[in-house]
């Protein structure tokens, strides 16, 4: 040791002895330990060093390997960060559990999820969990198959197959499609053709003279619907209005959405109502159109 002032220098290893009770030294308020870049604080099994300018390494004493820390709680202000490849676990045993916990407010830590050791080892919420609702144009562009996540715009939990976003439903109701729609042709008191609404050709039409007349299709089981659009025809002077209706699962016609106007011969865009679940779809003419008939070239409905 060589000594000149305030700091003292090692110029070789300084060995506690712990059996001629020497076990240990202090530092007073004086001054610090300082060790240089590569010099370790070496114990019988391990040792301490500087790995770099932002990590300090738990190693073995021949400094060949990584070493475990053994703690109360470790805690971090920024942030925990593992090496690619290695795990977060709990002990190597059955049964064994790591708690995931969080503030409960006004009571203390509560634990919210654990990790737990079995034949079969599992994750379990002990506490509900909660996935950030995205919408469905921010849904991941780029997901694995088996991902799940929350469609705040469709309110439904979704997951992805091979191929796409898929709707997890636990009720047993389909959602209905375009072609769905078009698989019974649509029967009512239209004046002119009521099953020409749904048969995938503009160039047909159905059509109504007076107010409450209607065209509705019936459809196999019940499904969600969200969603229309109408086509027109060219006579139209687009100043009627239709409303339109779904019939419930208790077999009442609701009204679903109301003020549709009469159109030319263009696709109106896609209208969206509330997600209901339907047995039948009803189109009803409330303002006949100012040529003297409501015509209809094509009504479209879907989730």
């Amino acid at each position: 040791m060589r000594g000149g002032g305030p700091t003292s220098q090692l110029w070789s290893d300084i060995v506690i002895d712990a059996a001629k009770n020497m076990g240990g030294f202090a530092l007073t308020n004086l001054g610090s330990l300082s060790l240089a870049a590569l010099a370790r604080v070496i114990f019988p099994n391990m040792s301490i060093k500087e790995d770099s300018a932002n990590t300090i390494s738990f190693r073995d004493a021949a400094d060949t390997g990584y070493q475990g820390i053994l703690a109360g709680s470790i805690r971090s202000t920024g942030y925990v960060q593992v090496v690619n490849g290695s795990a977060f676990r709990a002990e190597n045993n059955d049964g064994a559990v790591a708690l995931f916990q969080s503030r409960d407010s006004g009571v203390g830590e509560a634990t919210t999820a654990r990790l737990v050791g079995a034949p079969d080892p599992y994750f379990e919420a002990t506490l509900p969990m909660v996935l950030l609702p995205v919408a469905t144009v921010a849904l991941p562009a780029t997901p694995v198959e088996g991902m799940i996540a929350y469609d705040a715009t469709r309110r439904r939990l979704v997951y992805r197959d091979n191929a796409a976003w898929v709707v997890l439903d636990p009720q047993a109701y389909g959602y209905l499609s375009a072609n769905g729609f078009r698989l019974s042709p649509a029967t009512g008191t239209f004046f002119n053709t009521p099953e020409r609404i749904n048969d995938n050709d503009v160039a047909t039409l159905g059509a109504a003279t007076n107010i409450n007349e209607y065209a509705q299709v019936l459809l196999c089981a019940p499904q969600y619907i969200r969603e229309f659009r109408t086509y027109g025809h060219g006579f139209n002077l687009a100043d009627g209005v239709w409303k339109l209706q779904y019939l419930n699962i208790a077999g009442v016609w609701t009204d679903w959405v109301l003020g549709e106007a009469t159109r030319v011969a263009t696709w109106s865009g896609w209208v969206v109502g509330a997600t209901v679940v339907a047995v039948g779809i009803r189109i009803v003419c409330t303002t006949v159109d100012g040529s003297g008939t409501s015509r209809l070239g094509e009504l479209e409905v879907k989730y």
